[in-house]
């Protein structure tokens, strides 16, 4: 301090003054709290996603949230969906996980024919998707719950869930039909599950079913048969949920092992052992066509074998599917074409890997891609990867041009038989995609953005299929 300042008299503060700074300190004071709240606000984690997945250790459904802050991605701890019904992984299997909007469906099946217990879980997810002007918004509600099943001896023991037009479809093998389960039929309200409506058996196909289902009025149910009778056979069914469906019409085709049906379009696609087959899709249910017309798509030969495909997956007016061992291929067909032709996309060769079904995903900068793990037999030991397809690059809607983009290493699966493979899913705004590894017991999560592993959690058992309900949590 100066001379001067030293030499200054002292004075006493007014009582006015020292009020007012003591309100300017109490102000700033409460400025940067909030400041910093707003900071730790904005940089909290948000629910990502919720995941839902089969644990074939234990039978059972498992879910937990993803949340993101920052770059810093988490999975919650996983907890079985309350309510579970009494399943046995030394009895049973849970087939496929399927999901129409806020509702998950799994099919249950034994390995004694049926007769320990079979059927199908239906699960709320208790997440719900909100319409908001030019956007959708998402709420998280604290708890999934199992909102109906049924697991008996009398449900014919189902391989395969479907979902047309919201509705899920499941093929009850052994007793030559598949069952309608409307979400809407549900409501939850409070905690507690309200039915409005009941399940409802409609016959057609049998053995091993694969279906497809046209506007909920015709069902094209398939029989797997090679030889005999059904061999190649296709039951085209009248739905009527509220009265009786029936079967209208049969037809056979000239090959049988029929696995794989889909519709698009105003086409019903089929995979029999050879080749894809088309034909026009039923209109006038009223009456028996006098005959029918198909079409056949050939996917060429390996070994001097025709190629096949097993199961189909439908973008807008496309339907897509894997064929191939030695040279796999991604096999895309433009269903609003008069004449289907196929565009083929050459995956990554590695000798002992098998492709699986193709998933499909827009990512959140608009990019259409087509993920596709292969994975390999049994306790093989190769190293398994997931090929990523551009499907529209130049992004004029048009699939001509697609082309492999990249091909990332993932965990192991732990395939037998049908079940134990790699399965994805992605978040709804398309910035990640979560892939289960059976053999590890673990999820990887992939940035779509630069497909970048950033994460890998280990949740123990044998997770395998997997669904994701709902995007970025937002409130207003």
């Amino acid at each position: 301090m100066s001379q001067r300042g030293q030499k200054l008299k002292a004075r006493q503060v007014p009582t006015w003054l020292m009020a007012c700074m003591a309100g300017w300190l109490i102000a700033a004071f409460l400025a940067l709290v909030t400041e910093q709240n707003s900071f730790s606000q904005g940089a909290r984690a948000r629910r990502l996603t919720r995941l839902f997945y089969h644990d074939d250790s234990t039978a059972t459904v498992r879910w937990a949230d993803v949340t993101l802050s920052g770059q810093n991605l988490r999975l919650q701890l996983t907890s079985p969906v309350n309510g579970w019904p009494k399943t046995d992984p030394n009895q049973h299997h849970l087939t496929q996980l399927q999901a129409s909007g806020s509702w998950l469906l799994s099919g249950v099946r034994d390995w004694e024919k049926g007769n320990v217990g079979s059927g199908w879980v239906l699960t709320y997810s208790a997440v719900r998707r909100i319409p908001h002007g030019d956007h959708e918004d998402w709420r998280y509600d604290p708890q999934p719950l199992v909102a109906d099943y049924r697991l008996d001896a009398a449900q014919g023991n189902p391989a395969h869930v479907y979902v047309y037009d919201s509705i899920f479809y499941v093929a009850n093998d052994l007793l030559n039909g598949y069952t309608r389960i409307n979400p809407q039929d549900y409501a939850v309200a409070g905690g507690r599950v309200l039915r409005k409506g009941k399940p409802h058996f409609i016959p057609g196909g049998g053995n091993h079913i694969t279906l497809a289902v046209d506007r909920d009025r015709v069902g094209y149910s398939c029989w797997i048969d090679r030889e005999g009778d059904n061999r190649g056979r296709v039951d085209i069914s009248v739905i009527r949920p509220t009265g009786e469906s029936f079967i209208l019409y049969t037809f056979n085709l000239p090959w049988g092992g029929l696995h794989g049906a889909t519709v698009n379009s105003g086409k019903l696609f089929l995979a029999p052992e050879e080749n894809v087959v088309w034909m026009p899709l039923l209109q006038d249910i009223s009456r028996k066509p006098d005959s029918l017309t198909y079409h056949v798509i050939e996917l060429g030969k390996e070994n001097e074998k025709p190629l096949r495909t097993g199961a189909f997956v439908n973008w807008k007016n496309y339907v897509l599917f894997v064929t191939g061992q030695q040279k796999p291929m991604l096999g895309i067909v433009d269903a609003a074409q008069p004449e289907p032709k196929l565009i083929s996309v050459a995956l990554t060769a590695r000798q002992g890997l098998r492709p699986t079904s193709p998933y499909v995903v827009q990512t959140l900068e608009g990019k259409i891609l087509a993920l596709v793990c292969q994975d390999k037999p049994g306790d093989a030991q190769l190293e398994e990867i997931l090929d990523v397809v551009h499907l529209d690059p130049n992004g004029d809607g048009s699939f001509q041009d697609a082309k492999l983009l990249r091909t990332i290493v993932i965990g192991p699966s732990a395939v037998e038989g049908h079940f134990g493979h790699h399965h994805i899913a992605c978040d709804a705004d398309g910035r990640f995609a979560f892939v289960t590894n059976p053999g590890n017991g673990t999820i990887q999560a992939i940035r779509l953005q630069d497909f970048t592993i950033v994460a890998t959690w280990t949740v123990g058992g044998k997770p395998s299929d997997i669904v994701a309900i709902g995007g970025f949590e937002d409130h207003h």
